[in-house]
């Protein structure tokens, strides 16, 4: 086993009793000494200054040094190494006084054959081993991130680390022989509360035995998990978000089909009666029950569903108006809103959901902020155009065209302090068990995911004002009018149309036909494909459903592309993920039509579709096409050109 060297300096004139202690020290086992002799003061000093060592053997009686003084010299040069003191002559009083001098023991000449010269070097080596120990266990301590407490068996504090005094927000010297105790077992590790002031954090501890300064101690390991139980909580949100948007997404698609029967046949209906007829009025309620019921399905997925979606061209008023009508029920009833647009006002390259979840945010906060008082929520939506000396005063934003949104509400503000957090995470201001604190460090994020950026101006009892800054868009979206009257006509163009639903079939089949079409319709994917496969050529296109038993939309399409690569394609849906946009961009299929839809929604796109087909269109375009009923009824379709 290998051992440790101690490096020994020996000052004495005689070469006799230098070679008799040399000898006495290679007999110890277990240790080994690398010796450096000096037999002079002079020589001492020279060592003692060069030399790294680990003690000394000091003989007073020198040739140029006599006495205590001798003692006295050595010791200004290297008072970090304890000195052994040797002397020919022995008295209690000698004694006394070299070791109040600093030596740390006095033996006589005539017993160093004895063993008092080797226990007393042994004594003095392994205490200083003992302190180094010590002295790299308090390093270790010290820069540990973890706080560290030692506490006696006494329950009195004898160490804390920096990190401690950090965490626990105390100082060393009131920190050190307070009395406290430990209520974890050796090796179990527990949950503790750290409170500072108001604020409260989550840490674990792990307490173990060791020995400190010689004497039984304990040593707790404090770590800060706050941060990591946060992360733990929205983690778990998050799964239960994740899972809530697949139930919704399947609710959304079994119910999307039971509205469009209902929606299809109400509008058949409707044209099918004389204006004046006293059931049109009836039919309007069902069709107003129909719309609500989807603006519904719509806000439970907005709500449950968290990935990050597809940008699409989006106008800001509507999705405004949205918020509002969902937020309205509930506001206090002396609070009150007021939404102003600008005309003429471009869209904006966005996701939809995120920027629900911002103005949600946004709006929630200013009515949290006038709940006592009441007042006034302003939402503003306007453009402008942010040149180079402007952009250099906002954080995040580029010279260009901007769409701005402004929520002013009228409530108790905000003042400076406040302001410069409100967009760390997990500051709020809200009692406990009212808020997370994510909110508006969620809407900063999400503004300049989108190339944007947020100011707020904020004063106490004045209210207060965010503006959100959103690029405009290089591309138009359209409102167009939808009546019945302008619908397309088919021309006797053969469609082949497929989903699962009885009735929905025998609605489209209906629809076209009103619309000129000549309809063949399945209910069975695989029926249809046979069909297909037996004449490709007598169908001009295709409509089919994307979730079906048996075989899929997607399975569907690649059929029969297989067969026939040029036939046009629409696929509709209930609810489309992110990745079946990929999908359908991926197979070219023309269009995507949202459930539920009516028969203008149907017309228009199958128009599209034809007068597209003798432009060959290219491979990735994608048109999305979801009606948006109002009085008059219109309907928002934008293009995907490209991939974009």
């Amino acid at each position: 086993m290998q051992q440790n060297v101690y490096r020994l300096l020996l000052i004495e004139d005689n070469p006799g009793d230098a070679d008799l202690i040399a000898m006495h020290l290679a007999e110890i086992p277990g240790y080994e000494f690398e010796i450096f002799q000096a037999s002079s003061l002079q020589s001492a000093m020279e060592i003692l200054g060069q030399a790294d060592l680990d003690a000394a053997v000091l003989d007073l009686s020198l040739p140029d040094s006599y006495g205590m003084e001798t003692l006295r010299r050595v010791r200004a040069i290297r008072s970090d190494i304890d000195f052994i003191v040797l002397s020919g002559s022995y008295s209690e009083a000698l004694s006394q006084q070299a070791l109040a001098e600093g030596a740390c023991d006095f033996i006589s000449k005539s017993d160093i054959s004895s063993k008092m010269l080797t226990n007393s070097l042994l004594y003095v080596l392994e205490r200083q081993r003992a302190i180094k120990g010590q002295e790299q266990l308090l390093k270790l301590l010290a820069a540990n991130p973890d706080a560290v407490i030692v506490v006696d068996l006494a329950g009195i504090v004898r160490f804390v680390n920096d990190a401690a005094l950090t965490l626990f927000g105390r100082t060393r010297e009131d920190f050190v022989g307070e009395l406290i105790g430990f209520s974890t077992k050796e090796g179990e590790i527990s949950e503790i509360e750290v409170r500072r002031g108001d604020k409260l954090r989550i840490a674990e501890m792990h307490v173990v035995s060791l020995e400190w300064e010689g004497h039984p101690a304990c040593l707790a390991s404090i770590r800060d998990v706050t941060e990591q139980k946060k992360l733990a909580s929205q983690l778990q949100q998050s799964s239960k978000m994740e899972a809530l948007g697949r139930l919704a997404g399947g609710i959304t698609h079994d119910f999307n089909n039971i509205l469009t029967s209902i929606l299809g046949n109400v509008r058949l209906a409707q044209i099918d009666s004389p204006r004046n007829h006293n059931v049109q009025e009836s039919l309007g309620e069902i069709e107003r029950a129909v719309e609500r019921a989807g603006e519904l399905l719509r806000e439970i997925l907005l709500f449950s569903r968290q990935k990050e979606l597809k940008r699409e061209p989006t106008h800001l008023p509507p999705l405004v108006q949205e918020v509002v009508r969902f937020v309205r029920p509930t506001l206090p009833s002396n609070v009150h809103i007021i939404t102003n647009f600008a005309t003429q006002l471009p869209a904006t390259l966005a996701d939809p959901i995120q920027l629900h979840r911002v103005l949600m945010n946004l709006v929630t906060n200013a009515v949290h902020a006038m709940r006592d008082q009441g007042g006034r929520l302003e939402i503003s939506v306007s453009d402008t155009n942010i040149d180079s000396d402007m952009a250099s005063h906002m954080a995040d934003l580029k010279p260009g065209h901007y769409i701005t949104l402004e929520v002013r509400d009228s409530g108790h503000g905000m003042d400076k302090e406040t302001l410069q957090h409100i967009f760390d995470p997990f500051f709020t201001t809200k009692p406990m068990g009212e808020g997370t604190g994510l909110g508006l460090s969620v809407v900063h994020g999400i503004v300049r995911d989108h190339g944007g950026t947020v100011t707020v101006y904020s004063e106490r009892g004045k209210g207060t004002q965010f503006r959100l800054y959103f690029p405009a868009a290089n591309f138009t979206s359209q409102r167009i009018p939808s009546q019945p009257s302008q619908a397309a006509n088919g021309q006797g163009k053969h469609i082949l149309y497929v989903d699962d639903e009885q009735a929905l079939v025998m609605l489209g089949r209906r629809m076209l036909t009103r619309l000129g079409y000549v309809v063949t319709g399945y209910t069975d994917p695989a029926a249809a494909l046979q069909a297909f496969e037996l004449g490709p050529d007598q169908f001009d296109a295709v409509i089919t459903d994307l979730s079906m038993p048996g075989m899929s939309g997607f399975a569907l399409v690649r059929a029969l592309r297989a067969v026939r690569p040029d036939v046009p394609i629409i696929m509709t849906s209930g609810y489309v993920r992110s990745e079946d946009e990929a999908n359908a961009r991926q197979l070219g299929l023309h269009g995507i039509l949202l459930k539920p839809n009516t028969l203008e929604d149907l017309g228009r796109l199958l128009d599209e579709v034809f007068h597209d087909s003798h432009s060959e269109p290219a491979p990735n375009n994608i048109q999305m096409s979801q009606a948006v009923h109002s009085s008059p009824q219109e309907v928002t379709q934008a293009k995907y050109r490209n991939g974009k």
